[in-house]
């Protein structure tokens, strides 16, 4: 039924795209798919994808592997899923080399993946300009040794980087170094990995750092030191990165779908549960799309950049942009030097005498502002620094063109895509132009039931009663359209552009065979199904929340340092009315649950 579902899919938009492959048994090992709207979403927002497998979606164990990214709204989006039996070189390979088959621009700027030796070895061979970015490095930190991290590293091939995650190795500061060392020196360890904005100003404070604190003796820090450029954010932030923070993205977009899938469902159940969490997610975008375009947000000051952005940018970058702006207006020049192709300015916060200083270059030959945070290229909004230098020295109605990034405007989703064989990727039409006519519809009556206390009981009851209707005329519908599929395969539809088809596959410009059928998958024990490790600080705590605790079989009390032999309960009867003492005001203190006058 898995198959048949896929068909279906691809019966109603050929856009559709997916890839099945069985072992010799028919069995399936692994699948990949796409439907048009993920694919027109990634020429618009691909240049930055999370790929992270999670567990626990289907009761055969495969491993579901979505690969996601960011829209103009900040909002997570899929562009692509697969089912995986094993995390394997191959299988990532396999998987990746479907999904730039499949999508309608070329390989990212940047992916952002958990640490993972078999994704090390494949990704630089998939996709080897691409800037890969580790995400969650706990396993690797807390229970290999350096040894083998360097070793992890040499790995890299082409012009392929790595970024570890720096939350993670702060972590470990507490077990490397000396406890009363790591007490007093630890803020300045965050400031200079955190604050550090290029690597001159990093290595000039960890110097520092290492003389004042007497650590340079400690070969942890120096292997770190020696690995600076995979995790410390100064060598990795002029690479665009959608302004995505660490494995959070991920973490929220399993969180979210898992809230529609179990461990129960089979590969038919997970299908129809995950759609409908695809479509939740979709109809947030477009009610953020609907918002932008009913609703102007609202500015905190009148300034000519805010009249031009609120009309460019979506509200939620509109709003990132605007506090930007806002503190623009509290930094000060110092010209430094200039010669032939550049001026260069220092900047910094006005009446802070402590604040950090900041280089500004201007390049004449660009005629483009560069600022030492990096903001703009890691994130796409001009930072408060270059907005600084365009008010100060320049007399502007409008922001420059070169400082606006498409992917973060109301217009990010316009034009054709096309996929590479020429043909038009589209949306079915006619169902967004029926759910814009239902929102409207919908809008006109909830304004309507606003006005009495009636019209909004009217209102919320006969909601929740269409809303039980459709769930249960959907349920039934989806399962007889099934039944048909698999009575009268030929009647899903192939694609328009016919073609040669790929054993076990089927993809947007490819006609599957009739008489495909598959069997069900074997059961897969994956890596994430074992006992999840745990290091040395972790197990002493358990080890101390699980201690059994010491009752004395005398007085009864638990946590005591006698036992009944010498029980004060019996060697003194007396204290049997200590309690009673202190409730009657007598001035007595309580040692081992015994009164003792002072």
């Amino acid at each position: 039924m898995f198959y048949e579902y896929l068909k279906l899919e691809q019966g109603k938009n050929p856009s559709f795209t997916f890839k099945i492959e069985a072992d010799d048994e028919k069995k399936i090992t692994r699948c990949f798919w796409s439907d048009a709207i993920s694919r027109r979403a990634y020429k618009f927002f691909g240049d930055v994808i999370i790929f992270d497998t999670t567990y626990n979606t289907n009761r055969y164990g495969l491993i579901f592997a979505p690969i996601m990214g960011v829209n103009n709204h900040g909002q997570t989006i899929v562009f692509a899923c697969g089912f995986l039996n094993h995390e394997s070189v191959d299988d990532f390979h396999w998987l990746f080399t479907q999904f730039l088959e499949s999508m309608p621009s070329g390989a990212p700027k940047m992916i952002i993946t958990d640490q993972d030796p078999a994704m090390t070895k494949a990704f630089p061979i998939i996709l080897p300009n691409t800037f890969h970015r580790y995400f969650n490095l706990r396993r690797t930190l807390k229970f290999t040794s350096t040894a083998y991290l360097k070793a992890l590293l040499n790995m890299t091939l082409f012009n392929y980087f790595y970024r570890y995650c720096s939350w993670h190795i702060l972590m470990k500061f507490s077990e490397k170094i000396d406890a009363i060392k790591y007490g007093i020196y630890k803020n300045e360890f965050s400031d200079c990995i955190w604050k550090s904005e290029t690597p001159e100003e990093f290595e000039l404070q960890w110097e520092s750092l290492m003389k004042k604190s007497g650590l340079g003796g400690n070969k942890w820090l120096n292997d770190m030191y020696g690995i600076r450029s995979r995790w410390i954010s100064a060598y990795v932030n002029h690479i665009f990165s959608a302004d995505m923070s660490s494995s959070q993205r991920a973490e929220s977009g399993h969180a979210f779908f898992k809230k529609f899938v179990s461990k129960n469902n089979s590969l038919m159940d997970f299908m129809i549960q995950f759609g409908r969490g695809l479509i939740r997610q979709r109809h947030e975008e477009l009610i953020a799309d609907h918002k932008d375009l009913i609703k102007k947000a609202k500015m905190r000051i009148d300034h000519d950049f805010l009249f031009q952005m609120v009309e460019i940018y979506t509200n939620e970058m509109f709003y990132k942009f605007e506090e930007e702006l806002c503190k623009s207006f509290n930094y000060k020049f110092e010209f430094l030097r200039e010669n032939d192709t550049h001026r260069v300015y220092h900047i910094r916060r006005k009446r802070v005498e402590t604040s950090k200083v900041r280089e500004i270059i201007y390049d004449k030959n660009l005629d483009f502002i560069l600022c030492a945070c990096k903001k703009f290229d890691s994130a796409g909004i001009p930072c408060r620094h270059v907005l600084a230098y365009l008010c100060k020295f320049y007399d502007l109605a409008k922001l420059p063109d070169k400082y606006i990034l498409k992917r973060w405007t109301k217009s990010a989703k316009s034009g054709r895509v096309v996929d590479d064989n020429g043909v038009d990727i589209v949306n079915d039409s006619t169902h967004l132009s029926r759910r814009s006519q239902f929102i409207q519809l919908s809008l006109d009556v909830v304004d309507k039931a606003l006005v009495y206390e009636e019209t909004r009981k009217m209102f919320t009851d006969g909601l929740y009663s269409i809303n039980e209707q459709i769930d249960q005329f959907i349920g039934s519908r989806t399962s007889a359209n099934i039944s048909i599929e698999i009575n009268n395969p030929t009647s899903a539809g192939t694609s328009v552009l016919g073609g040669t088809s790929k054993l076990g596959g089927c993809s947007a410009h490819d006609s599957c065979n009739v008489d495909n059928s598959y069997n069900e998958p074997d059961q897969v024990r994956a890596k994430g199904c074992r006992k999840r490790l745990k290091g040395g600080k972790e197990k002493a705590l358990a080890r101390v929340k699980n201690k059994k605790v010491r009752r004395c079989h005398g007085c009864g009390k638990a946590g005591q340092a006698h036992d009944k032999r010498n029980c004060p309960a019996f060697t003194n009867p007396s204290s049997l009315y200590g309690d009673a003492n202190l409730e009657d005001g007598n001035d007595s203190s309580t040692k081992d649950g015994v009164g003792i006058q002072d």
